[in-house]
């Protein structure tokens, strides 16, 4: 499809890619233009009065490809971004949409559960089915990131959520085979990408690093949303067949596909990216090459990698385990073999398992403040040491015998309060790998970081179902918390790694108004280069609101001398600009007379 933009807009775009800053010399840059046509053309070529007549009658259209206009078109770029939106959540809904039956699928004798899963006992066969689905979500988000990188981001979301209609139904159909839902399931998955594609579109469109930052957030709190989505789903549905749920979850993934191919729109990355090279803020995503590292460090990369297998490892005692099957036999399963009534009922279990998924948010939206002050390896490192204590505490609860109410309220209680703590480790390995890669490769890193989790997530739980139905589930658990431990010991020599370090301490004094750039004050405080312009600014709004000067903190040469040819570039101008700045203030009219040198005096006092 194609757009028509009138002169007005093309002289705003003109504006924005000649560099001409809004409120500017208009008439100018369009001279300025028009000689560039000229002289692309071999000469200047003349208006005729007859086309000049007809350009001021009638305003000139020129079409645009729609890529170009989601640039300037703020209504299409918000349908765009709400289009993708919508298709991870609902993609979420769809992958999990059956989690809070898993259990009782694979229960042998309960209405509508598959009828064998030999030679899987319950432990393994309840983690067998989502290891299909997250085993296909592993390997699709480093295939179909990549063909997305060649072929666009729109077919790629197009086909993952289409192709989940198609999946839905063909396990609905599959409901009598335990095998056939698995087989179905793993093919699913393995169009199970939208995730990681919406997060590359958001890097491809944002503007600048808070907007990426905002952008991606957003994108992983909807996923969250729909694994609890999907699972109230299925509670809510529980009176109509254990597979029902997934008809809805269907229709939702063909709406998603039908909202994606009216509105979300392809960008033109080269336009974008244009559009971020001219920004003057420094927290664009673009300059953010000027320090990046050249290439990824594979040592650290590695080291990272492998604590977080191990942290999946670890976590798997945590969450899935104590709650199934630790929870579900201490408080439902031994009751009901005996014929007595459970202290936990079906419904309760649905909903205990399925909203704990909530408290991941308030742990997203704390990890970016706790990695800026202990820093994210770290704070890795206590996440894995509050894993192991949790499980263990949780392990201790539930061996009390007889289980009674009170230990079952205190079970759950100690889950939901330490399962946000808990979750820490797992968020910050994408900003530990996002820190050692440059930015040119950040898609590759984190296409590895997607799958790494996904695998685990796969792996573990139906490894460890095998070992607890052999050597049953205490010995298991206690295997996990070691594994926890071990984790944090791996994963300790990250705290020295300079990039992963937390940012120096600002003092109380030192934060910013409320207009002031707080990056680019962070920046100052941290002794990093900010545009000259940019400080006169900062400190000009300060002084005029009777606030101190922010005073750069200089680094000692040691930590420095890595930025000296950055530095020395800079040197000239940015003398230049402040003695131009000191002699306009002394010769200019702000100290014509007694009353405005002593007003001057007092502001900067």
């Amino acid at each position: 499809p194609r757009f028509k933009m009138t002169n007005e807009e093309a002289d705003h775009s003109a504006l924005a890619g000649g560099g001409v800053e809004e409120g500017g010399d208009v008439e100018a840059a369009q001279v300025t233009m028009g000689s560039v046509t000229a002289a692309e053309s071999g000469g200047e070529v003349p208006m005729t009065d007859e086309e000049e007549e007809k350009l001021i009658q009638q305003p000139n259209e020129v079409d645009i490809p729609i890529s170009k206009k989601l640039f300037t078109d703020k209504q299409l770029y918000s349908m765009s971004l709400w289009a993708i939106r919508i298709s991870v959540l609902i993609e979420s809904i769809n992958n999990t949409i059956l989690q809070p039956n898993y259990p009782f699928m694979v229960s042998s004798g309960f209405p509508g559960a598959f009828p064998t899963t030999a030679p899987f006992e319950f432990g393994a066969a309840q983690y067998f089915i989502p290891l299909t689905n997250l085993l296909g979500q592993a390997i699709a988000a480093i295939f179909i990131g990549s063909l997305s990188d060649k072929f666009g981001r729109r077919p790629a979301i197009l086909i993952c959520v289409a192709f989940g209609f198609v999946g839905s139904l063909g396990k609905y159909f599959a409901q009598s085979s335990f095998y056939a839902f698995c087989s179905v399931n793993f093919v699913t998955g393995l169009f199970g990408a939208t995730l990681p594609v919406a997060n590359a579109y958001a890097s491809d469109v944002a503007q600048t690093r808070s907007e990426k930052d905002a952008l991606i957030g957003s994108m992983v709190a909807l996923s969250l949303l729909g694994a609890t989505g999907g699972g109230i789903i299925a509670i809510a549905m529980s009176t109509t067949g254990l597979f029902s749920p997934l008809l809805v979850s269907g229709s939702m993934c063909l709406l998603a596909a039908i909202c994606c191919y009216f509105f979300l729109v392809e960008p033109d990355k080269l336009l974008f990216k244009a559009g971020r090279e001219l920004k003057k803020d420094e927290d664009t995503v673009v300059n953010e090459e000027e320090t990046d590292p050249k290439k990824i460090d594979w040592r650290v990369c590695s080291n990272i990698l492998v604590g977080a297998v191990l942290d999946n490892a670890g976590s798997t005692g945590f969450i899935p385990f104590c709650l199934s099957p630790l929870a579900f036999n201490a408080f439902l399963g031994q009751f009901i073999a005996r014929g007595e009534l459970p202290l936990m009922t079906e419904n309760s279990f649905r909903w205990l398992s399925t909203l704990l998924a909530l408290m991941v948010i308030p742990s997203a939206a704390a990890s970016n403040k706790l990695f800026a002050k202990m820093g994210a390896a770290t704070a890795c490192v206590v996440g894995n040491i509050l894993t192991a204590v949790a499980t263990l505490i949780l392990l201790q609860i539930a061996s009390v015998n007889p289980p009674t109410s009170v230990t079952y309220g205190i079970f759950f209680a100690v889950t939901y309060l330490s399962f946000p703590l808990t979750i820490i480790s797992q968020l910050t390995t994408g900003p530990m790998l996002d820190r050692i890669a440059p930015s040119s490769q950040r898609g590759l890193i984190q296409g590895l970081n997607s799958s790494v989790m996904q695998f685990g997530l796969a792996v573990f739980p139906w490894v460890f179902g095998l070992i607890s139905d052999a050597v049953g589930v205490t010995t298991t658990l206690w295997a996990c918390i070691g594994i926890s431990f071990a984790a944090g010991l791996v994963n300790a020599p990250l705290m020295w790694v300079k990039v992963l370090k937390p940012r120096r301490k600002i003092q109380e004094y030192d934060q910013a108004l409320a207009f002031d750039d707080e990056d680019v004050i962070e920046k100052l405080l941290r002794g990093e280069w900010v545009p000259p312009e940019k400080r006169w600014e900062i400190n000009q709004k300060r002084m005029l609101k009777g606030r101190s000067f922010i005073v750069q903190d200089y680094m000692k040469y040691e930590d420095d001398k890595a930025n000296l040819r950055d530095l020395r570039r800079h040197a000239k101008a940015d003398f230049e600009f402040y003695a131009k700045q000191m002699l306009n203030h002394l010769e200019g009219d702000c100290l014509a007379d007694d009353d405005k040198r002593e007003r001057m005096v007092g502001m900067i006092n």
